[in-house]
């Protein structure tokens, strides 16, 4: 085992500390006898090689000795470290990739920056290469009896889009067959990482979408459709997107027990709404915004930047820009997330809301305060109802922004007088019955 680690020139690769001349010894120490010895390797090689969202030079170098290990092991801890090893290098990024902002087309200070940010990108390319050309092993894993295994392998194995065209059939096989939730939904999700958008892929979310015994996996066919089909998925998968952000809480609680929700059940469902793409900005961004709320701190910042995305239409507001030129959403939704104090207490929400307004230097993460939004959107109009308060009524009154854009019967809440609308709304609720 490990026999063609010696060939690898590690001195000429980098890791998150320099020079990774060390991987060798941290590699042959997780084959210790001793758990100690073990346990401080990984705890080293998960902060090197893979640091804070981001990859190296060494990285995809270390992977298939990560997977030789994987085929030698039967501890499922050490299982499931390998695997979530796998899952976040090939989610994640280089150093300057992570920082660098929205805009790629403005000029730079640094003159180096970017072609050193066209190296990282391949060092995160070679990186999900070497994860996926390790699919047969993640497939063995598909047919471990512990439940937990086989979800971080279907996860694992959404990821590996290398070799989809080999992947593909040994989930859907594993899919007819498998009876744990958690596991359906991850085998789900996988497939539309996975799938190209073909008839093949409608029949089968579409199947799941329509079954009314399995709720949550109905759900989770509807962001899968969305990860396949992007900008041509059915508006009938849209619609029940919008409406899995009225789903009971137990729903988002199951949810959360897969191995895909990093973060909570809004976040997963606005995932889906990004990649289908800017044209449900005006279904999306009340609907996110009253999702902010309801969510926990980390999904929130997730959804923040989710909901700037959709609002500026992935672009970012430049230095020569005043709030007269936004538009009015845009300059609600500003004023819906300075309304949002708690949020602002942390530094991540400065940096989330930074990356739309236009830093010093393209390759640097900027911030941006909540005074800064504020004065920023000084002497812009003042309505008798912010677009949040409407939202925030509309909830108190048991609804939802979709709900009540179709008690208005309008297509989005663009434009309108939110005092006027909520006392329509009272009327169309005292008409139907709903309230007193």
């Amino acid at each position: 085992m490990l026999e063609s680690l010696d060939t690898i020139p590690w001195h000429t690769l980098e890791h998150a500390y320099g020079e990774a001349g060390d991987i060798p010894r941290l590699l042959r120490d997780l084959t210790s006898v001793d758990e100690e010895v073990r346990q401080n390797a990984q705890t080293t090689l998960g902060f090197t090689v893979y640091h804070q969202g981001t990859v190296y030079s060494s990285t995809a170098y270390v992977v298939p000795f990560f997977c030789e290990l994987l085929e030698a092991t039967h501890q499922e801890e050490e299982q499931l470290w390998f695997l979530t090893f796998f899952i976040d290098i090939a989610r994640d990024s280089s150093f300057l990739d992570f920082y660098v902002t929205l805009d790629r087309q403005r000029p730079t200070q640094v003159g180096e920056a970017p072609d050193m940010l066209t190296q990282e990108i391949s060092w995160v390319r070679a990186a999900q290469e070497a994860v996926s050309a390790g699919y047969s092993t993640y497939v063995r894993l598909l047919r471990e009896k512990d439940a937990k295994l086989r979800a971080y392998a279907a996860l694992t194995l959404g990821l590996c889009q290398y070799h989809a065209e080999q992947v593909i059939p040994a989930v859907l096989e594993q899919l007819t067959l498998e009876q744990e939730q958690t596991v359906r939904i991850t085998l789900l999700l996988s497939l539309g990482q996975l799938m190209p958008w073909n008839e093949q892929a409608h029949n089968l979310f579409t199947q799941v979408l329509n079954d009314s015994r399995r709720p949550i996996e109905s759900i989770a066919a509807a962001i899968a459709c969305a990860f396949s089909a992007r900008e041509a998925t059915p508006p009938e998968v849209v619609h029940a997107l919008l409406e899995g952000y009225e789903q009971p809480s137990w729903m988002g609680e199951a949810f959360r027990a897969t191995p895909y929700a990093e973060y909570d059940w809004h976040v997963c469902l606005s995932q889906a709404f990004r990649a289908i793409g800017l044209t449900l900005a005006p279904l999306v961004i009340p609907t996110l915004l009253f999702a902010l709320k309801r969510s926990d701190y980390y999904s929130a910042l997730i959804l923040v930047d989710h909901v700037l995305y959709f609002t500026l239409e992935g672009k970012v507001i430049t230095d020569e820009m005043t709030a007269s030129d936004l538009s009015r959403m845009q300059r609600e939704v500003l004023w819906a997330l300075v309304a949002y104090e708690d949020l602002w207490e942390f530094q991540e929400m400065m940096f989330t809301v930074g990356k739309y307004f236009r830093p010093v230097l393209t390759w640097r993460a900027w911030t941006r305060r909540r005074n800064e939004v504020i004065a920023f959107l000084a002497d812009t109009e003042q309505g008798s109802m912010r677009l949040a308060e409407f939202i925030q009524q509309a909830a108190i009154m048991g609804l939802s922004p979709r709900r009540a854009m179709e008690l208005l019967r309008i297509e989005d809440l663009n434009d309108l007088d939110y005092q006027e609308a909520l006392e329509r709304l009272r009327h169309r609720l005292r008409e139907e019955g709903q309230t007193e």
